[in-house]
């Protein structure tokens, strides 16, 4: 798969593109309802919006039984209340948790882009290594093999006759 931003190819989908960091969907794994899945910022995002509405849609559920119910006589208003409190506090507590979450997607991101770029600049920078010396090792353009043969005794063939 080549990334659709840099070009860059040998690229897997669903997942960041390793020379930009651009979000590569999969387009031929796609999902039930024949759309693409999205990218993790954008769910994070629809996240946090429906941790803040059902925040805001429970907290005036309470508000309304509180004060259409003020003597709390019904045993049901009694018990809805601070159940409508808690999903209220639980869904702040998920609201918090997906925004740190965001946050820290957005700061790994952007720090694997600082080091992407930081090693395509060194890659040209003089401060390479200069090529291997290997002549010590192996002479330059000869075999390991070479003039082995020479070394080997000849076999001499044996004839069996099936009919003697």
């Amino acid at each position: 798969m080549f990334c659709p931003k840099c070009g860059k190819g040998e690229q897997i989908p669903n997942a960041y593109c390793r020379a930009c960091g651009e979000w590569l969907p999969d387009v031929n794994n796609l999902s039930r309802h024949g759309r693409v899945k999205l990218p993790p910022e954008k769910r994070l995002k629809i996240t946090l919006i429906f941790n803040l509405l059902s925040a805001i849609f429970a907290i005036i559920s309470a508000i309304v039984l509180i004060t259409s119910f003020p003597d709390d006589r019904l045993p049901g208003v009694a018990i809805a209340i601070p159940l409508c409190l808690a999903i209220t506090a639980w869904q702040i507590v998920g609201f918090i948790l997906t925004f740190q979450l965001r946050q820290d997607l957005k700061r790994r991101r952007q720090g694997f882009q600082a080091s992407s770029n930081q090693l395509n600049t060194s890659e040209s920078s003089d401060n390479a290594l200069p090529p291997a010396n290997t002549s010590q090792f192996v002479r330059p353009f000869a075999s390991v093999t070479e003039n082995t043969t020479s070394l080997l005794e000849p076999i001499q063939k044996k004839t069996t006759n099936k009919f003697d």
